[in-house]
């Protein structure tokens, strides 16, 4: 599967975003548990060098369905974030996923928890999402199963798609997990000039 998405900071209360949102034909309320892992003997599914989280391993949690997925984000030359590929299967237990997880060596990195109104516009998914401890975003995307050199025209339709919104917005080159990671490190660096 392939995703060209955009997220995007919202600089509105969720109530202001929802009632503007209304203009797009509603799909329905989503609870989202995150849990990302991490290879303690490799690199790819840590930030790199520059902090950016390339390849992520999560088990998701949505409304009582639980999911499975491997994602690697692709950059172009200038560092934009252009799409990802996923592949995903759905898991019928938790606690056992979890388990069989751990036995091949994989460690929690983070877990992120929100809530989300889904819209559809055409082919586009609008996903307006309360993250914990992150803020109010916005992410419009839109799903193929087909490589295409199309992936910049895709993202001009979601500028276009987001513009529509008449939200006040600030594009993030980034997903989620980066967005924690750097808060938490952010955190880290207060606490540790607070006590040193």
């Amino acid at each position: 599967m392939r995703e060209v998405e955009i997220l995007f900071k919202v600089f509105e209360n969720s109530n202001r975003c929802l009632s503007k949102l209304k203009r797009f034909k509603f799909k329905g309320k989503e609870k989202i548990s995150d849990i990302y892992f991490y290879d303690p003997k490799k690199d790819n599914l840590k930030p790199n060098s520059s902090g950016t989280l390339m390849e992520c391993f999560r088990l998701r949690n949505n409304n009582g369905v639980i999911f499975m997925t491997y994602k690697v984000d692709n950059y172009n030359k200038e560092g934009l974030w252009i799409h990802s590929d996923e592949r995903e299967i759905q898991v019928s237990d938790l606690k056992e996923a979890m388990c069989i997880i751990k036995l091949l060596g994989y460690k929690k990195m983070l877990e992120i928890k929100n809530k989300r109104h889904v819209f559809v516009c055409g082919d586009f998914n609008i996903i307006s999402e309360e993250v914990k401890n992150l803020g109010n975003f916005l992410e419009i995307e839109k799903v193929t199963k087909s490589d295409g050199p199309n992936d910049l025209n895709i993202r001009n339709q979601i500028y276009k798609i987001a513009k529509k919104t008449k939200l006040r917005l600030e594009e993030i080159n980034m997903g989620k997990p980066q967005l924690m990671l750097k808060k938490l490190k952010q955190l880290c660096r207060k606490i540790s000039e607070k006590y040193n």
